[in-house]
């Protein structure tokens, strides 16, 4: 993701001629704690099952385990998720 005040019209260009998807954002730093957000959770997952996202979504109760993300997953807003 390139931001939208650094060329970013120029930047995509190769991005998307080698099968990247490329899009302005307006915040970086936005997008970048949403992906750590995203992969502490994945870890947190794998830590907790012993296993690799592949093997917890095939593990009975894995999927649920994952969505139910023990008990304090919120939304970007901090709005608490629905329970799994």
């Amino acid at each position: 993701m390139i931001g939208v005040r650094n060329g970013w019209r120029a930047s995509t260009r190769p991005l998307g001629n080698a099968g990247f998807d490329a899009c302005a954002i307006p915040s970086i730093t936005t997008a970048l704690w949403e992906k750590w957000i995203l992969l502490s959770s994945l870890g947190g997952i794998t830590c907790l099952m012993r296993g690799t996202i592949g093997q917890v979504a095939a593990a009975p109760g894995g999927p649920a385990f994952a969505r139910a993300g023990g008990g304090g997953g919120v939304d970007r807003r901090g709005r608490r998720l629905p329970a799994a």
